[in-house]
């Protein structure tokens, strides 16, 4: 049975994510949660303090914690034309339809 670790990212201390149960058996990634959404360079680059100043929604500008990244079109993927900037609220309200 496979042993959960911890994170490969240099002097990380967390658990390495959980990816499901293969075969009977659970099965985990190589890097915490944490380090899983940051290692992307893309989602670096979006999320850098120089690209997006203050990180506001762009809907209602909520900016009191980090917001999150919407895809206009899913099948398209995170690109810089296809993401916009929503709060939680904001976003569950766009999944909804409801703005």
């Amino acid at each position: 049975m496979y042993i959960r670790k911890i994170c490969k990212t240099k002097g990380c201390k967390r658990l390495q994510r959980r990816k499901g149960i293969v075969n009977g058996k659970d099965t985990y990634g190589t890097v915490c949660d944490l380090h899983r959404k940051t290692k992307n360079a893309f989602v670096k680059e979006f999320f850098n303090k120089q690209s997006i100043p203050n990180k506001k929604c762009s809907n209602c500008s909520w900016s009191k914690a980090s917001c999150d990244r919407h895809r206009k079109i899913a099948a398209n993927g995170y690109t810089k034309k296809n993401v916009i900037i929503l709060c939680p609220n904001c976003h569950r309200l766009k999944h909804l339809k409801l703005i």
